[in-house]
């Protein structure tokens, strides 16, 4: 944790695993929550949640949550529109 403060933002399952829970001590629902803790996504998905999940792990010091999908999906959206238009 001292190399990296992020690093329950993305890779919170690696480190329960290498730091186990004592007795009396449960997940932290919020880290599990966190879209860039989820499983990561198939590389062909192009789902909403998938490409959600991609950008979260991206910018994992954003602590987006699964709550926040569809505004990251309209900011991915908006960018490709943009991104379209100047090619016309």
């Amino acid at each position: 944790m001292r190399r990296d403060p992020y690093v329950l933002a993305y890779h919170y399952q690696d480190y329960m695993k290498v730091h186990p829970m004592q007795k009396r001590q449960y997940v932290n629902s919020y880290y599990e929550k966190l879209l860039a803790n989820q499983p990561e996504p198939a590389p062909d998905a192009t789902d909403d949640r998938s490409r959600a999940i991609r950008y979260a792990q991206e910018h994992y010091e954003c602590y987006y949550e699964i709550r926040d999908i569809s505004r990251i999906i309209g900011w991915l959206d908006e960018a490709k529109k943009k991104d379209r238009s100047h090619l016309v």
